[in-house]
């Protein structure tokens, strides 16, 4: 009888032991995981979602270097920003919205590469209002925002790499 009771303690104590443990490896294997989680998260947006992005900004980047001077006729380059650049800027800005994340670190990457691109668009538009209205001083200073916006580039940018770095990960670099 007593190797009953001996017996029964046992396996309530190993039951107790079995339970405390599986509970500790489940908490260690959710935390281990949260960094996996994380950096998954950040290699889809990063390698995946932002690849598609970055395709269309090069195309952007390009038509812009390839804009015709405003001192070759004002209409024309209106028409040009209006028809060329902003559309193509709408396209980036919608798919760039469309990304679904859930990760608060991933979340402000995406509004720091949206403002930048949302800043493009606003100094664009202000371009092609001035070419518009003829305002040569006037353009020329939204000419200048563009610049400014690149900062707001860079800083996405540089906070991109800083997180790939914290996740131990590559981000490839988009194709020019």
């Amino acid at each position: 009888m007593k190797s009953r009771k001996n017996m029964k303690k046992r396996s309530v104590l190993f039951s107790r032991i079995s339970c405390v443990l599986l509970l500790l490896s489940s908490c260690l294997l959710f935390v281990s995981c949260g960094k996996d989680t994380k950096a998954a998260a950040l290699e889809k947006f990063a390698n995946r979602d932002m690849a598609k992005i970055n395709v269309a900004y090069n195309k952007f980047a390009k038509a812009y270097v390839a804009s015709p001077s405003y001192a070759e006729g004002m209409e024309i380059y209106a028409s040009y920003v209006n028809d060329t650049l902003l559309t193509q800027l709408d396209d980036i800005i919608k798919q760039t919205q469309a990304i679904k994340t859930g990760q608060k670190e991933i979340k402000a990457l995406k509004d720091k590469y949206l403002k930048a691109m949302k800043g493009y668009k606003q100094a664009l538009t202000q371009c092609a209002t001035a070419a518009s209205a003829q305002d040569t001083q006037a353009l020329e200073q939204a000419r200048s925002e563009i610049s400014n916006v690149g900062t707001d580039l860079q800083d996405y940018n540089d906070s991109l790499r800083a997180l790939a770095k914290k996740y131990k990960m590559t981000v490839k670099e988009p194709e020019h």
